[in-house]
C-alpha cells in the first residue's frame, strides 16, 4: 500500500474531506467512487457477483503507515440491477483518524479477478 504506483485497470476517483472533533484526533473520510462498466461479474446461482475490496491509507512525510482501513462490497445483482449499477457507479466510504501532519493519502481498490485501481493524493492535518 506504500507504492507511488498509480494503477488505472478499474476507473476511481477519490476524495478526502477532514472532520475535525473539539477533541482528540482529525477524522479524514475519504469517498471513492467506482466505474463498475470495466468489471466482469461471474454468474452464480441465478445471480451476477463481483467482489471490490478498498483499501485506504495516510502515510507521512517518511513513508510510514499512520492509519489504514480496509472494506469489502460482495455484489449479489439480479439481472435487471447491473445496468443501474453500471450506469450509476459504486460510492464506498473509509474513513481514517490522524494527528495533525502533512500526509499522502492512497487508495487501492481491487476486485475479485485481480484488477487493481490505485491512487494517491496530499493532505494536511492542521494543528
Amino acid at each position: 500500500c506504500s507504492s507511488d504506483l498509480v494503477l488505472t485497470e478499474i476507473p476511481i476517483q477519490v476524495d478526502g474531506r477532514l472532520d475535525k472533533p473539539e477533541k482528540g484526533e482529525s477524522e479524514v473520510s475519504l469517498a471513492i467512487h467506482v466505474d463498475v462498466s470495466s468489471l466482469k461479474f461471474a454468474r452464480r446461482d441465478g445471480r451476477l457477483v463481483q467482489k471490490l475490496t478498498f483499501i485506504g491509507a495516510l502515510l507521512d512525510a517518511d513513508g510510514s503507515m499512520v492509519a489504514a482501513k480496509e472494506g469489502v462490497v460482495d455484489f449479489t445483482l439480479k439481472n435487471e440491477t447491473l445496468p443501474r449499477l453500471m450506469a450509476s457507479g459504486l460510492n464506498a466510504s473509509l474513513s481514517l483518524t490522524a494527528p495533525p501532519g502533512r500526509y499522502r493519502i492512497r487508495v487501492v481498490v481491487q476486485d475479485a479477478d485481480g484488477k487493481m485501481a490505485s491512487l494517491n493524493k496530499s493532505m494536511e492535518i492542521p494543528e
